[in-house]
């Protein structure tokens, strides 16, 4: 599930609000690696990383709170997703 999710993310874009972040080449060039560190992760007792979050425009007179996610918790949560 984990290579699909990356598949998806490399596939679909990371977002268009934020920049990609350098993490994720870093995660894509040793993503092998990644995974096994990953798999010994206990998702009942895992907190992720803190969400980097800003205001983006929704209109002329509001905004709307956007996030940028890690990439260690985007996969997680697409892989999550995929199994649905």
């Amino acid at each position: 599930m984990l290579k699909r999710a990356l598949k998806a993310a490399s596939h679909h874009g990371y977002g268009t609000f934020f920049p990609v972040p350098p993490e994720l080449a870093i995660v894509k060039s040793n993503f092998q690696d990644i995974v096994r560190e990953m798999a010994k992760i206990d998702l009942h007792t895992y907190e992720g990383y803190e969400v980097m979050t800003s205001f983006a425009p929704k209109s002329r007179l509001n905004v709307r709170r956007v996030g940028l996610l890690h990439p260690y918790d985007f996969i997680f949560y697409t892989a999550a997703v995929s199994l649905a």
